[in-house]
């Protein structure tokens, strides 16, 4: 399975995006929080291993469908 970072990225944010039209600022406000540090420790995996990176990838965005 070929993993396509920029596609996932759109996907995710849209997905962000859209769901939090539908929430309390203050929820949407934690949600960008917690998002800011995933994708910390998305990034400081992928200095490590982009092949881990696209593995964890792969099975969280499998997840959410």
């Amino acid at each position: 399975m070929i993993f396509d970072f920029n596609l996932s990225k759109k996907v995710f944010f849209f997905s962000f995006s859209s769901s939090s039209s539908f929430l309390g600022s203050r929820f949407a406000v934690s949600h960008i929080r917690f998002i800011a540090s995933s994708f910390a420790l998305f990034f400081t995996f992928s200095a490590l291993s982009s092949l881990t990176l696209s593995i964890f990838f792969n099975i969280f965005f499998f997840c959410l469908l």
